[in-house]
């Protein structure tokens, strides 16, 4: 049993304490034991960081997925803004806003791994930060795009349904995501965490869709990161992913579609950090290169890297996906 908690007691004129994580202890879980004639008794309760997203049980074993949104803007973002920074009589903006952040990133950090950390006492076991992007959209992201890597982290925790302890022992693991929606498959040793965001290519004049993919092993009533990979496209739901052995397959269409580009501002997009000036004309056009694939890929790759083996081409052009 799982239900949404909301921290009424956040004083929100303290900057300093509010919490990092947006649902900070959001998700209560309740453990009940099945008595005789269907009755039921409340085992233990207790909450968990992060709004619920999904719940799979294998064998006794239970895994809660849960996503938490980061507040980067509170404690990183807003001390540092144009309006905020009072500039002392011996610097300029640029300096005062390095020595703030100098200050700032490390105080953030702390904060976050005991936030992370304090429901099972140690960190998550989490993936690396930046996942794989393209050369070309990675350079001009915060640009054009609001998906910046850190905005949210998604966990795996995992627990014994059998324990008869008053107290849930988690064991957690995950990743930070652009996006605090996933959708969550489970085999019987495997969840794969599926986040889509979108990619854009100012070069190509093109905003493609991508899907990450986190490869979670189970072990009993425990869950490590295992692999990780990107497919191009977005995906359905979570029908659009299964296990087989070691291999991976996902249903997946990719939608490419032009994007709004600035004159003399797309050839120097990748060297130029200058936003465009409101009376430099705007173009749209619009492209229909709509393709649906089945793309397997490998799952045991000992670098865990999810390595591409094959992928199928169905459909006709501008088809897409319905129903899986």
């Amino acid at each position: 049993n799982t239900c949404t908690n909301y921290n009424s007691a956040v004083d929100f004129t303290d900057t300093d304490s509010m919490p990092i994580l947006s649902s900070n202890r959001g998700t209560r879980i309740r453990l009940y034991k099945i008595t005789g004639r269907g009755l039921v008794e409340m085992v233990s309760e207790q909450d968990i960081h992060g709004n619920f997203q999904a719940v799979r049980a294998v064998n006794g074993q239970a895994h809660v997925v849960t996503s938490s949104h980061m507040d980067i803007y509170t404690h990183l973002l807003n001390p540092i803004s144009v309006y905020n920074v009072q500039a002392e009589a011996d610097e300029g903006y640029l300096e005062t806003a390095t020595r703030i952040a100098t200050d700032k990133i490390p105080a953030f950090v702390s904060k976050l791994v005991t936030e992370l950390s304090d429901v099972t006492g140690s960190m998550p076991n989490l993936f690396r930060v930046r996942l794989m992007q393209t050369d070309a959209t990675k350079d001009v992201e915060s640009i054009l795009s609001e998906n910046d890597y850190l905005n949210s982290v998604v966990l795996v925790n995992s627990f014994d349904m059998t324990s008869d302890d008053t107290e849930i022992q988690f064991v957690s693991s995950g990743a930070m995501l652009p996006s605090s929606w996933v959708q969550v498959y489970s085999s019987l040793d495997t969840i794969i965490l599926a986040s889509t965001i979108y990619e854009n290519d100012p070069m190509a004049r093109l905003s493609t869709q991508s899907t990450h993919l986190m490869g979670i092993a189970l072990d009993g009533a425990s869950s490590s990161p295992k692999s990780i990979g990107t497919v191009e496209g977005s995906i359905l739901n979570p029908r659009s992913v299964d296990v087989v052995g070691n291999v991976l397959r996902v249903a997946t269409t990719v939608r490419e579609q032009t994007f709004w580009v600035f004159d003399d501002f797309a050839e120097d997009i990748l060297e130029s950090e200058e936003p465009a000036r409101d009376d430099e004309q705007v173009e749209e056009e619009e492209v229909d290169r709509t393709q649906n694939f089945i793309v397997t890929l490998d799952l045991d790759a000992p670098d865990g890297t999810m390595n591409e083996l094959d992928r199928l081409d169905l459909g006709k052009p501008n088809e897409v996906f319905t129903a899986v």
